[in-house]
């Protein structure tokens, strides 16, 4: 299901092969190649990656939570 999605959008070619059972080959095209340093940086840093996002998702929350109107009485 990713590979058709790749297809899909442009980042790999599909060639069908006739035969049984059918199969098919995906290749990268050049919109799929021109990603793959992006790719081997989120690689790499899988952690920081990680951490910059959850940092953001609390940042959001407390910001959502300090800006609601407070129901105390």
């Amino acid at each position: 299901d990713r590979l058709k999605l790749l297809a899909t959008h442009g980042m790999a070619s599909r060639t069908r092969i006739k035969a049984l059972p059918p199969r098919s080959i995906y290749e990268l095209t050049e919109r799929g190649i021109a990603l793959l340093p992006m790719i081997d940086t989120m690689r790499g840093t899988p952690g920081s990656v990680r951490e910059t996002l959850a940092s953001r998702r609390l940042y959001i929350r407390a910001y959502a939570a300090a800006s609601s109107p407070s129901f105390d009485a």
